[in-house]
């Protein structure tokens, strides 16, 4: 047996952790409008900064510079740079030379992979990894840290079981199992899907679900 693909969602999101300054009735504040994006755009928004100052915005690498609203706001976007891991950490800080302030900003991939990814179906055990799958759920307001479900497609399409493996945790919502059998029921030849969301039962439209496949030779 060996797998054949895996099925990726898009690929970047964020979270954000706001640090306030010395006096909280007057503290600057960085906010993000998700707590995790699976998207490379993300918007954000400065409270309690000097009004109609200029206000400098870094992150990753780049720097926004425009002014701060009458009320002492400022909203704007930022870009997720690519990732060279499947989570990684950023930093952004505002500053207009009075007030400053931090959020860390966590970025995902979104996908579903399974190790080992040979052996014989009827005894091979692995881990099964559902990445970022949390930021996705979080996005179309649902609970970004559920229970997640396995949906076995047969070669010939059609449903063979539904089995829970876990439940999404983290700040984007990902999930690693221990060693289980892959592939736990009577063995076909032919190529296998396994969809994997956090529905109990296989639902054929789901805008929240990654996916693996393998073949039984």
């Amino acid at each position: 047996m060996r797998r054949i693909s895996r099925h990726a969602i898009a690929a970047c999101a964020t979270t954000v952790a706001v640090l306030c300054g010395p006096a909280a009735a007057q503290a600057a504040t960085v906010t993000v409008d998700h707590g995790c994006y699976f998207k490379q755009r993300g918007t954000f928004k400065l409270n309690g900064f000097t009004p109609n100052s200029t206000v400098q915005v870094r992150f990753a690498g780049r720097t926004l510079s425009g002014p701060v609203f009458a009320d002492g706001t400022r909203t704007g976007g930022f870009l997720i740079p690519p990732l060279s891991r499947n989570q990684q950490r950023f930093t952004m800080s505002a500053s207009d030379g009075v007030h400053q302030a931090s959020a860390t900003v966590n970025a995902t991939k979104v996908f579903g992979d399974f190790n080992p990814s040979s052996g014989r179906p009827e005894t091979l055990r692995v881990r099964i990894l559902v990445q970022g799958l949390g930021a996705v759920l979080e996005s179309l307001h649902r609970n970004p840290h559920g229970a997640v479900y396995a949906h076995y497609i047969r070669p010939n399409g059609k449903l063979k079981a539904n089995r829970r493996l876990g439940r999404l945790s983290g700040v984007c919502g990902s999930m690693l199992t221990g060693r289980i059998r892959l592939l736990p029921y009577s063995s076909e030849l032919g190529t296998w899907r396994v969809y994997l969301d956090t529905n109990p039962t296989y639902k054929r439209r789901e805008g929240a679900r990654v996916s693996v496949g393998f073949t039984v030779r």
